[in-house]
């Protein structure tokens, strides 16, 4: 179950931080640009009136501290990894 909320989480983040832009670059320069269903998710989590403040946590952790596999596409598990603590806090908020 994690997993997959970590791979679904992966897809709303890629293109989405930095100031909450969801329609900013990624920071690993092979991942593709967000695609308009990513962004509007993106968008709807932050606008989230319970769990928003916990998605930009995480998502600006996701993507100040991603790691770049040696393709130049986000190591999803090492920056998974990182932001462990975010991820726990938005899976809690959104399961609550």
């Amino acid at each position: 179950m994690r997993a997959a909320r970590v791979a679904a989480l992966t897809a709303l983040l890629t293109g989405c931080g930095g100031g909450f832009d969801c329609t900013e670059s990624s920071s690993c320069a092979a991942d593709p640009p967000a695609s308009a269903t990513q962004i509007t998710a993106c968008k709807n989590a932050l606008a989230d009136s319970k769990c928003g403040s916990t998605y930009e946590r995480f998502a600006q952790c996701f993507h100040d501290q991603a790691a770049c596999a040696p393709d130049g596409t986000t190591d999803t598990k090492t920056t998974s990894s990182t932001c462990a603590s975010q991820l726990e806090a938005y899976t809690a908020c959104t399961q609550g």
